[in-house]
């Protein structure tokens, strides 16, 4: 556990812009790959069934998840409202969900686990997310989790882990979320693209980051 704990990107120098952080996280990886993760890792926790990812990919798949853990944390404490208005007309529209070509990457970033509030507005799953936990104990979720995902140790004798399925379902949520966030505004802010572009509300107004937060 030390070894991530240590090599953690906010360990090392802090996450001060939320947006370029989940940008990056969705640039290493697809949402099908998180969503895969999340749930290999919590099933090989509960099972002891072997989890097939290669020691530094594995690393870096928790690195990249407790990043994004923590750039919704800071949009939460922002407060975001969702600039972005979708209807229910609008949820036929691939364009609300993607921004890949391939048909097939295209149906696997459709959302599995959110309401249909949730995907009209993901900003709602981040308040249930840090509703549940704080950052703090999210933190040491990844950790525990890494730590079992390595180990033999009965996990569900962990008080943090006691309830794994709802842990996995947190994640996932909180995952697609952040995906539908990048996708309807990260994204178009550096490419522009007019079907998303022409439903943004306004500008947001710019918010003084905290430089560290834990």
């Amino acid at each position: 556990m030390n070894s991530f704990i240590i090599s953690s990107n906010w360990q090392k120098s802090g996450i001060k812009d939320p947006d370029k952080m989940i940008s990056k996280v969705f640039t290493h990886y697809p949402l099908s790959s998180y969503r895969m993760f999340i749930r290999d890792v919590v099933q090989y926790v509960l099972s002891f069934q072997k989890i097939d990812y290669h020691k530094k990919d594995l690393l870096h798949l928790f690195k990249m998840q407790e990043a994004a853990i923590i750039a919704a944390s800071l949009i939460n404490m922002e407060a975001r409202k969702n600039p972005v208005i979708i209807k229910a007309v609008h949820l036929t529209q691939l364009d609300h969900f993607t921004i890949q070509e391939e048909e097939q990457a295209q149906w696997d970033d459709i959302p599995r686990t959110l309401s249909s509030d949730e995907v009209l507005n993901p900003y709602i799953t981040l308040k249930y997310f840090f509703k549940h936990h704080n950052l703090k104990t999210w933190q040491m979720i990844l950790k525990k989790l890494f730590h079992y995902s390595k180990t033999k140790k009965f996990a569900f004798q962990d008080s943090l882990l006691i309830n794994p399925i709802a842990t996995c379902d947190y994640l996932l949520k909180l995952t697609e979320a952040l995906h539908l966030i990048y996708v309807r505004e990260i994204f178009p802010a550096a490419n522009i693209r007019p079907q998303c572009r022409a439903i943004l509300k306004t500008e947001q107004p710019p918010v003084t980051k905290p430089d560290t937060f834990i």
